[in-house]
């Protein structure tokens, strides 16, 4: 599998350090590069050209919060998949969350065991959606060969007067 890389966004340093000195310790074998920063801000500035497949956020941030930041990286980004990091054990915030297309919140301070899991869960779930877009391109491109090739043996039959013309226009815009 491929390597992913890791954004870590929390407004709290030694949060954005514990976090990126555990998932090193992880030693786990998608993970790629990982950055941190320290807001929402530079965490924009930083995506537009650092391409993170997860992004650790913290919810509650001065400036740009993490709701925020994941509305404004979502479409830019892709896949990606977003964790959500609280000291805040509140529903609301959760609901928000999930509701922005979250796929995990997480309150601090996180446990080992269950950053491995879900490291590993997305990794996965990133590399199908990878291998998922990668066959989507091989069919269209396949189905853009076949429609050459159809219309092709269509137009030569249709010039030596094997094919009705008429069949050989309702094809073509069968093909397009």
């Amino acid at each position: 599998m491929a390597l992913h890389n890791i954004l870590i966004v929390d407004d709290e340093y030694y949060i954005c350090e514990g976090l990126h000195k555990k998932l090193v310790q992880l030693n786990h074998p998608c993970i790629g590069e990982i950055l941190t920063c320290l807001s929402g801000e530079e965490a924009i500035s930083v995506c537009k050209t650092y391409k993170p497949h997860i992004i650790f956020t913290d919810i509650k941030m001065s400036g740009i919060n993490g709701i925020e930041l994941i509305h404004a990286l979502r479409e830019t980004l892709h896949p990606v998949q977003f964790i959500v990091l609280s000291g805040y054990d509140d529903f609301e915030y959760a609901q928000s969350a999930i509701n922005n297309g979250v796929c995990q919140y997480l309150l601090k301070p996180i446990d080992e065991f269950e950053l491995y899991e879900i490291v590993d869960k997305l990794t996965k779930e990133i590399h199908l959606e990878q291998q998922k877009a990668e066959k989507e391109i091989e069919l269209r491109k396949t189905l853009r060969n076949s429609r050459y090739f159809l219309l092709n043996y269509l137009f030569n039959r249709a010039q030596y007067g094997i094919l009705d013309f008429e069949l050989f226009e309702i094809s073509k815009k069968a093909a397009a």
